[in-house]
């Protein structure tokens, strides 16, 4: 998380603690570790913690930033769709799309809108489809990944998942998942 950047050494180790405790027993982000993390939040903030402000004002930013951005899915889904022809099928499609753009307020950033893609520009155009690209790279190694966890199961049709194969193999999946296939047939 960026916000640690704006906080001293004292400061993030109090910021830290929150975190671990917010996330504990479950270790996992869910309704009882929000609202704890919140809680934990406004007691620093009622015992006046100087690094309580910016972790609170990085929140709202974060939390109304991703409120609006739901917001314009929600209109480019109701409010911005058209067809596409494609494999002899007409499939209803967003018209509004993400688009990185460079904001320029003091320093350069690039930051993410939805926009029609009517007024794209052919330069942004390229760059959406270089995103799309590279995310259909990501899930064919997702897709090769779950295809090589599923060769466990070919070679120990008995067991209950991966992790008991993998003992099987005498292995852990992150081992047997990092050696090639070839080389474990030896």
């Amino acid at each position: 998380m960026g916000i640690r950047s704006h906080l001293n050494s004292e400061e993030r180790a109090e910021f830290d603690e929150a975190l671990h405790d917010a996330l504990a027993p479950s270790g996992d982000v869910n309704p009882r570790s929000v609202a704890r993390f919140l809680r934990i939040l406004h007691d620093a903030e009622q015992a006046h913690r100087p690094w309580v402000e910016p972790i609170m004002q990085y929140a709202r930013d974060v939390g109304l930033n991703t409120i609006l951005r739901e917001e314009l899915k929600t209109v480019a889904v109701t409010e911005s769709v058209g067809l596409f022809a494609y494999d002899g099928r007409l499939i209803a499609t967003p018209l509004r799309r993400g688009r990185r753009r460079l904001q320029v307020a003091g320093k350069v950033r690039q930051e993410w809108e939805q926009a029609l893609f009517e007024d794209f520009s052919w330069v942004e155009v390229l760059d959406w489809l270089q995103m799309i690209n590279t995310q259909i790279g990501a899930l064919l190694i997702n897709r090769a990944v779950g295809e090589r966890i599923l060769g466990l199961r070919e070679m120990f049709p008995d067991t209950y998942g991966p992790g008991e194969a993998c003992k099987l193999l005498g292995t852990t999946l992150a081992d047997y998942l990092a050696t090639p296939p070839n080389a474990q047939a030896a």
